[in-house]
């Protein structure tokens, strides 16, 4: 074994890999510290990770992804469009700063009674 071999191993997987449950469970703390419902909701193939419920009744459709090497399924570029069209919030999210621009952007939508 060559002698740099395990500084080069070990420099590679410094990195931290950050996967699409770190960022969904960021959404969802970010989300329960608002007191928004950010549910996870069983539909059909190409179906969003999460819809936000934000008062006045405003849902927004969120897809989550990884930072890096993420792709977008050909079903969930169709259903994606088709809700969009509808008039639905839609929104893919790839890292916890689009997490706060997002929240950001919906906070002002929140009217508690």
């Amino acid at each position: 074994m060559p002698l740099g071999y395990g500084m080069q191993f070990a420099r590679t997987h410094v990195e931290r890999v950050v996967r699409e449950s770190s960022i969904e469970n960021y959404l969802e703390a970010q989300c329960a510290a608002l007191r928004v419902p950010c549910k996870k909701l069983k539909g059909d193939n190409g179906w969003f990770d999460r819809v936000v419920f934000w008062p006045g009744g405003r849902p927004s459709l969120v897809e989550l992804k990884k930072p890096k090497g993420w792709r977008y399924e050909p079903l969930q570029q169709r259903t994606h469009a088709e809700y969009a069209a509808l008039g639905y919030d839609v929104h893919v999210l790839k890292t916890k700063e689009e997490v706060d621009k997002f929240i950001r952007k919906n906070v002002a939508r929140l009217t508690y009674p």
